[in-house]
């Protein structure tokens, strides 16, 4: 069997993920975690034959924005504190182009809410207040 059709399950804390390990060998950390059974913060767990089981003691609620970005490559958060969290799991499960996409999309957001800003001092100028400074 080709091993990257193999299912690979994780326990990512508490929360189960089950995906094959094409999906997950673009992060080195996976690769090492799935060929050496071990890895940071994760134990390799007794399994089927042909399926791989690990548990991994991160936050399975934001693992499953990884497990969207490995199967889509794409961000689904928006929030820009919640994309800070999401950009710390993705250097430690070492997915760099992650973590690149996630830094554009905080700056992305950043230079969004300094506009919103902008504009509405600018909107302040622009009305008559009469007596009444902003």
């Amino acid at each position: 069997m080709d091993n990257n059709f193999k299912l690979v399950t994780l326990n990512v804390g508490g929360k189960t993920f089950i995906t094959y390990y094409e999906n997950l060998k673009q992060s080195d950390y996976f690769q090492d975690l799935i060929q050496n059974k071990k890895g940071e913060q994760a134990i390799a767990i007794k399994g089927k034959a042909q399926q791989e089981s690990f548990f991994i003691d991160r936050d399975g609620d934001t693992f499953e924005a990884i497990m969207h970005y490995l199967r889509t490559y794409e961000i689904i958060e928006k929030d820009p504190d919640q994309l800070r969290i999401l950009e710390h799991e993705a250097k430690f499960f070492k997915l760099k182009s992650m973590a690149i996409k996630i830094n554009q999309a905080i700056a992305d957001t950043s230079n969004n809410e300094t506009y919103a800003v902008k504009q509405s001092a600018t909107m302040f100028n622009e009305m008559d207040l009469g007596d009444i400074k902003p």
